[in-house]
């Protein structure tokens, strides 16, 4: 196919403005998600997800895997009663950070 220049196009309509990609094949993250195999947590403070980021990166390890490090090792210590939380009273709910309400 010969190569034409953007001048010899001048009258003919430029679709490729305007068509949208392809939507992404979401199977894999589907069939994650009912395996259980992918989690999501609402509600962490963008601060907290950059220090786990960054531990991440000073280790060269997954993300994921510095997470559920933390993860496994919190619920280790609850369980031993090393660490206890204390909830307090929310409209309609409870909390342990009143201080973001």
């Amino acid at each position: 196919m010969a190569r034409r220049q953007l001048s010899d196009q001048a009258g003919e309509e430029l679709d490729v403005l305007r068509q949208r990609p392809a939507g992404r094949d979401r199977q894999w993250e589907q069939e994650q998600r009912i395996r259980g195999d992918v989690v999501t947590y609402r509600g962490i403070p963008r601060g907290l997800q950059t220090r786990i980021k960054k531990i991440a990166a000073k280790h060269k390890i997954n993300i994921g895997e510095v997470t559920r490090r933390f993860l496994e090792y919190a619920i280790a210590a609850y369980e031993s009663e090393a660490l206890v939380l204390r909830p307090v009273e929310k409209v309609a709910r409870r909390t342990l950070y009143p201080d973001d309400l």
